[in-house]
């Protein structure tokens, strides 16, 4: 019985928050800034074994149409990627490239970011590129709003290849959604690799979390702590390239959900703190609720899974193993018997995501749209119930350590 009351519970919240905030995002008009402010930008990208991507990622800089500097940051790359920075060096005098050792993202943003002497700055992850010549004038005009401390772009999947990528592309376009109506009550979670950031803000609370394993959002969580804004925004966009391997996405997911679920203990007064009304009374009671139902979801389809394994078996032994007869007789489990935990919290947002994606981002190839999004309700929901309930015994027995990246579509 308690379990009927939990999942109705969970089924309300989540239809109620999807409705709430597709209502928000159609009745709130998105502000279109128009602003003679024009401060000085400084993009820094941080690189390590970027070859394939470094050269998307600084032609979508150099062809911008604001001034402003650009300085890739070379890990300790044991591929070509200083000497196709390099070849950008030469071509364009806004472009430096600083080699380093090996110590990780993080050190390599702070280094740079200590002498930079631009009003604002970006990271931009090397896998990741802005899209539109006008991004960065774009984003700029957010900054004249002297709250604002950080600017989000809308960050979209790129390499839509295959089901995998697919399935993040919806996660993507979701977030998307979720960030900007956020926004509207100083409630993002988290910044990611194509952020623009105010210079002062940022050295103030005292630059990047080098320890932290998601400091995106460890540095959005700071900036609001300290009464500053961190928004997201539609009119401008950037694109990344996500993982293609799925051992590639469980090392990258699993990073993010420990990283979260640290920051989240770590941050823990802005819970139903009225200073941080968005953040504390919204985004992260919600987001802790959704990580419940997913933990949920994934050990319950496991018991129910193994109980109907062990039963069948059972039988089949009580018959000898007569798979003939255990067919006719129809004792094998029934597919409803395994996803009535699922029906009640998964579609009763499932129409409203669908419809909301489709009007966002995929007008006109609603087919597609349909197949990816019923991939990622039912993988999905697996998956990433299993990545958080491996995330929270992380958070117990990891090593606190920088971290560094193994492959290049994990950074």
């Amino acid at each position: 019985m308690i379990f009927n009351y939990f999942i109705l519970t969970l089924s309300f919240i989540s239809l109620f928050t999807s409705i709430f905030y597709f209502l928000l995002y159609v009745f709130i008009d998105e502000e279109k800034k128009k602003s003679s402010y024009k401060p000085s930008v400084t993009i820094i990208i941080p690189a390590y074994n970027e070859q394939a991507r470094i050269s998307r990622c600084l032609d979508s800089v150099v062809s911008q149409d604001y001034p402003l500097e650009a300085i890739v940051v070379d890990d300790g790359s044991t591929d070509n990627t200083a000497s196709i920075v390099n070849s950008y060096v030469k071509k364009y005098k806004n472009v430096k490239l600083i080699q380093k050792e090996r110590e990780g993202k993080v050190p390599s943003v702070n280094k740079v970011l200590k002498g930079v002497k631009t009003d604002l700055f970006c990271v931009l992850d090397a896998d990741t590129f802005l899209v539109g010549k006008d991004a960065v004038r774009k984003a700029v005009r957010y900054f004249s709003d002297k709250k604002v401390a950080a600017v989000l772009t809308a960050l979209e999947v790129y390499n839509k290849e295959n089901m995998l990528t697919l399935l993040q592309a919806i996660e993507y376009y979701i977030t998307i959604f979720v960030r900007r109506v956020s926004s509207f009550f100083n409630g993002v979670l988290s910044t990611h690799g194509a952020t623009f950031f105010r210079t002062d803000y940022v050295r103030k609370v005292g630059y990047f979390d080098e320890n932290n394993l998601v400091e995106d959002m460890e540095i959005a969580l700071r900036l609001i702590d300290h009464g500053y804004k961190v928004i997201s925004v539609m009119d401008v966009k950037s694109s990344t390239y996500a993982p293609t391997k799925f051992t590639h996405l469980v090392k990258q997911r699993l990073r993010w959900y420990t990283g979260n679920l640290e920051n989240i203990v770590k941050y823990r007064h802005l819970l139903f703190n009225k200073n941080s009304a968005g953040l504390g009374f919204f985004t992260i009671p919600l987001s802790l609720v959704w990580v419940g139902a997913f933990v949920y979801l994934f050990t319950r389809i496991l018991y129910k899974g193994v109980s109907s394994a062990l039963l069948q078996y059972s039988i089949l032994r009580y018959l000898n193993f007569d798979f003939l007869f255990y067919l006719d007789q129809q004792f094998g489990p029934t597919v409803l018997g395994l996803v009535d935990v699922v029906n009640l919290i998964s579609l009763s947002t499932f129409i409203m995501l669908l419809f909301l994606v489709y009007t966002l981002f995929f007008k006109g190839n609603l087919s597609r749209l349909v197949v990816s999004a019923l991939f990622y309700l039912l993988v999905g929901t697996l998956l990433y119930g299993a990545l958080w309930v491996a995330s929270i015994v992380n958070v117990f027995v990891r090593e606190r350590r920088p971290w560094l990246t193994e492959k290049t579509d994990v950074y």
